[in-house]
């Protein structure tokens, strides 16, 4: 292990520590994209103050470490709230129920402060705002590739010169990953894009953040090519798992049964639904 991958392994295990106070509440994230996020969120620290943009709030889980920073001066929440949201998957996820006011309840029951919070309902397409500048976004609304590059180009609009970008569910949005890539340099501006490894998150930092040295502090993907083609197989996977299974389900409701040679293929691709699919709270 070289001085490199041993500053790592210390720091990683710090941060781990940390995770269950920063992050108190249910997020869809896992412990490696955590610490990311807060990885991410000590470099900001360098900064006398920063401010966060997120898109793809669901109940606030992912907000907690910023809404405890005192150096985070302004976090503003964007959310396509109340509707069901499509997938890369093929599936559609119900979030009518789930409202800011109801994100903003469940904070405050576990006592964060939201004074500096603020809200927006809708896509940050449909947003205005007054000439802030955001010095941190983190993109982890609709997985389709359309709405994460619209996500993008829409959000840049309203970040600082130096700032960096936060992609969550990489593996399922990979393709505007590329695409941002891509514009990135027509656009002619200086950025550096890392995968990061064992973690659904990717980061783009722009400008002079991308001089500073992030392969001493994550451990990224350095084929990517690779790491494109392995999303694809699995998404083309999953997809068919998906189909599958809403297939057998529905003749299961109308024939009240399903054939005995099915049920082995049918046990295998209820597991598969539970373990891409998992339930959230």
């Amino acid at each position: 292990m070289n001085s490199s991958d041993e500053n790592d392994f210390t720091l990683n295990s710090v941060l781990e520590l940390s995770i269950t106070e920063e992050f108190p509440l249910h997020s869809q994230t896992s412990k490696a994209d955590k610490i990311v996020l807060l990885k991410v969120r000590k470099k900001l620290q360098n900064l006398s103050s920063y401010s966060y943009l997120e898109i793809g709030s669901y109940l606030g889980g992912s907000l907690t470490p910023f809404l405890k920073d005192p150096q985070c001066i302004r976090i503003l929440s964007i959310d396509q709230r109340g509707r069901q949201q499509p997938d890369e998957r093929g599936l559609k996820y119900n979030y009518t129920g789930v409202t800011h006011q109801t994100m903003i309840d469940n904070l405050k029951k576990n006592n964060f402060n939201t004074s500096k919070l603020e809200t927006f309902d809708g896509s940050i397409s449909e947003y205005y705002d007054n000439g802030n500048r955001f010095d941190l976004m983190f993109v982890d609304g609709e997985h389709t590739d359309w709405a994460c590059f619209r996500d993008f180009i829409h959000g840049i609009k309203f970040l600082a010169e130096d700032s960096i970008v936060v992609f969550h569910d990489s593996s399922l949005i990979y393709k505007s990953l590329k695409i941002i890539q891509e514009y990135m340099l027509a656009s002619g501006k200086k950025f550096k894009f890392i995968k990061i490894n064992d973690s659904e998150m990717s980061c783009l930092f722009l400008n002079n953040y991308a001089s500073h040295d992030f392969d001493s502090v994550f451990s990224s993907e350095k084929h990517l090519p690779q790491y494109y083609a392995s999303c694809e197989s699995t998404l083309f996977f999953n997809n068919i798992m998906t189909k599958l299974t809403a297939h057998l389900l529905a003749k299961y409701f109308v024939i009240k049964s399903i054939p005995k040679p099915l049920i082995p293929l049918a046990q295998k691709l209820n597991q598969l639904f539970k373990r891409t699919h998992p339930k959230t709270v």
